[in-house]
């Protein structure tokens, strides 16, 4: 049997990456404009890889959807989009994959065997989507860092774009995705692989070579 406890464990942490991956991927917070007295008083901006807002003091928002062909936009918004739908379908198939090869639930119970490799791979989706997702929102940050460092001279502070709380949670998908993913992979483990690699790790013993045991009998 393989380790559900480890297993249902793994599935929680990675199901959490799984949500932050999807909310990273639809929130307009990839990027906001930083702090200043003038801004504070007046709005918020805040562009995501889809929408575009701004965040009146008022408390209303005003959105615009990112309508450019794919190809005529910016590179880490291309990258990020990408990235960030692999990560989503990967994370779906991930969830699926998961409630049926885990221990605990009672699909494919009939073969034991089918429900170990499907929880192996669902590990092994979630890694990869948390590992997507993080590859998003890292070169997503890098942009905006680089363009920050070029606008350092500017005099209106709230011209420069800083890094949104979207990043974050990705970074956290990144995370908890990789662990969760980890541990579901670990459990589906059986007990019978570990018997099949204790088994063959025993010493050998060529044929035709008594054992110690022949040597200790006494004879009178």
């Amino acid at each position: 049997m393989t380790n559900a406890g480890c297993q249902l464990a793994g599935f929680i942490i990675a199901a959490i990456g799984g949500t932050c991956v999807l909310l990273a991927t639809i929130l307009p917070h990839w990027r906001r404009n930083g702090p200043s007295k003038e801004t504070l008083e007046m709005s918020s901006i805040y562009e995501g890889i889809w929408i575009e807002c701004i965040a009146y003091s008022t408390g209303q928002w005003q959105c615009t959807d990112i309508n450019t062909f794919f190809v005529g936009l910016p590179l880490p918004v291309q990258i990020g989009r990408g990235f960030s739908c692999t990560a989503v379908v990967l994370g779906a198939l991930a969830f699926v994959f998961s409630v049926l090869g885990m221990e605990c639930t009672s699909c494919l119970s009939s073969s034991p065997t089918s429900k170990q490799k499907m929880s192996l791979l669902a590990g092994v989706m979630w890694v990869l989507s948390g590992g997507l997702m993080g590859v998003a929102v890292s070169y997503y940050a890098n942009s905006v860092l680089n363009q920050y460092r070029r606008d350092v001279d500017r005099t209106v502070e709230g011209e420069k774009f800083i890094f949104g709380s979207c990043l974050y949670v990705g970074w956290a998908a990144l995370v908890t995705c990789s662990v969760g993913g980890s541990l579901l992979a670990a459990g589906s483990r059986s007990d019978d692989d570990e018997q099949n690699i204790s088994y063959l790790s025993t010493a050998y013993r060529p044929p035709g070579i008594p054992n110690k045991a022949d040597f200790s009998t006494e004879y009178v």
